[in-house]
């Protein structure tokens, strides 16, 4: 009797194992599918963008950097952004740019930022592109400190949609940074950014456009009030 106990926990155990194996074979399997489907992926793209594509080579390089289908190489990265951005991809410009502002895999480099920025620009430039001039004028990193520039960066900007500049604006002009304080154009600013609220927020906690509205209302009487309202709604249907 004990014998054929022993035997059935032996054989379940020797099933056991052979169902692990079984397991283990077909992670393999699927793992070494999944890699080459990958490096296919990529092999496919870096194609395109050999062949000239300023999309692939945006791509490839957006891969480089964050280590998507391949392993993360921002050096590469940067080569990939300079062949799409000498072929005239503002969007290539910013993100090298954006890669020396933040040190994000290169050393922080507020002089290359701002160079690249202005390269962007000159190939037609972006929202996002205009911000980050604001945004480095605000602060004196890489360009002189100049609230003028900072605001007609971020004016730009924000015309273009850019939540986080209208933001900005509004409070520039709320609170007189380098402009002549202007309640209605501050409420009209915060209004117009309110609808990016979450964004705006997420990019910085104390960035809040509806409670800094509120509390400029506070001190607004109700013509200007209504003035900004009015104000908000002809620039948002430009």
């Amino acid at each position: 009797m004990k014998r054929l106990a022993f035997l059935i926990v032996t054989i379940a155990a020797l099933a056991l194992a052979a169902l692990w194996l079984v397991h283990l074979n077909n992670e393999r399997q699927a793992e070494t599918a999944r890699r080459a489907v990958v490096e296919e992926t990529f092999r496919v793209m870096r194609d395109r963008a050999e062949n000239g594509e300023i999309a692939a080579q945006v791509t490839i390089a957006n891969w480089l950097r964050s280590g998507t289908n391949t392993d993360t190489d921002a050096e590469a990265a940067i080569v990939w952004y300079r062949r799409a951005a000498h072929r005239g991809s503002a969007e290539a410009a910013r993100l090298i740019g954006a890669m020396y502002e933040t040190g994000d895999g290169v050393r922080v480099d507020y002089n290359q930022a701002a160079d690249w920025y202005r390269i962007s620009v000159n190939l037609g430039g972006t929202p996002e592109t205009y911000f980050a001039l604001g945004w480095l004028s605000l602060y004196g990193r890489g360009v002189a400190h100049d609230l003028g520039a900072a605001v007609e960066w971020f004016g730009k900007a924000a015309e273009s949609g850019h939540g986080v500049s209208q933001y900005l604006l509004g409070t520039i002009y709320d609170e007189g940074w380098g402009v002549q304080p202007d309640v209605v154009k501050a409420y009209a600013w915060y209004t117009r950014a309110v609808g990016q609220r979450d964004g705006i927020v997420s990019f910085n906690a104390k960035f809040d456009p509806l409670a800094a509205r509120d509390r400029l209302a506070k001190r607004m009487n109700s013509q200007q009030v209504r003035e900004g309202e009015a104000a908000a709604r002809t620039v948002r249907n430009r």
